[in-house]
């Protein structure tokens, strides 16, 4: 049996309870019901005994005083009862509501993941979506470029391994969102000017190396459990875009919790 069966059980049984002992008293409260056996006579000379001695209507009075005296305890009672009853059920049932929705978002949680990346003069255009059908707001992240050397291990993808302030964007289920990167200059210049990183300056040699656009988020669902996604795209100076990752690379720098 559900704790809402449970509940609506005491309510009825409550009732119940009420409407017999109400019953019980409203019939003791009358006056006396005369046995078959007496004769037709000695019944109509005690009804009207009954209903005229004084005393047997103050005895009428005292009786229905204590009748309803009692009964009126046993009403407070049994609306006590009722009140427990009723306030458990709606607790129940807001726990019901509050698991079923718990349930909905675990089955429905947010996604959010990078859909789109491209380059238009000196900005990074790209588009974030969540591809979840529940909301969620980003609360901590990374948006950045940079330029890794050849043979440099890469930076790690979180947002605490970056400085600077974070925009709280809310995204509704299926809902995507365009949005803007500015190149920093010395990955601008990478893009532009590829061939001038490997001369030397100064007696240092020249470098070599790729550019990426990276990004790391932190977002939290309706329930506040919080959920991170990563990603990482090359620059491929043939297509002049950002491309994936080898799926290898991508385990650990291209996925969504």
């Amino acid at each position: 049996m559900t704790q809402f069966q449970k509940a609506a059980t005491i309510i009825a049984l409550a009732l119940f309870f009420a409407g017999a002992v109400g019953m019980e008293i409203w019939q003791s409260s009358g006056k006396p019901r005369p046995s078959s056996s007496q004769p037709p006579t000695q019944i109509a000379a005690a009804n009207n005994e009954h209903e005229t001695n004084p005393k047997t209507i103050e005895e009428r009075q005292q009786t229905s005083e204590e009748a309803l005296a009692y009964y009126t305890k046993w009403l407070m009672f049994f609306t006590a009862v009722l009140a427990v009853a009723t306030a458990g059920l709606g607790y129940v049932t807001t726990r019901q509501l509050h698991l079923a929705r718990a349930e909905y978002i675990s089955t429905h949680r947010p996604r959010i993941v990078l859909r789109d990346v491209y380059l238009i003069a000196d900005t990074i255009h790209y588009t974030l979506v969540n591809l979840g059908g529940t909301p969620a707001t980003i609360i901590q992240s990374c948006i950045s470029d940079e330029f890794v050397e050849d043979g440099m291990r890469w930076k790690p993808l979180w947002p605490a391994a970056f400085e600077g302030p974070t925009t709280r964007l809310t995204f509704s289920g299926g809902e995507s969102r365009d949005l803007q990167h500015p190149l920093t200059s010395g990955v601008g210049f990478a893009i532009r000017f590829p061939d001038s990183l490997r001369i030397g300056i100064e007696n240092r040699p020249g470098v070599t190396g790729k550019v990426y656009f990276i990004g790391a988020l932190i977002y939290e669902d309706s329930l506040g459990m919080k959920r991170r996604s990563i990603f990482r795209r090359r620059w491929n100076p043939d297509s002049l875009t950002f491309v994936r990752l080898t799926p290898e690379q991508e385990r650990d720098h291209e996925y969504a919790d």
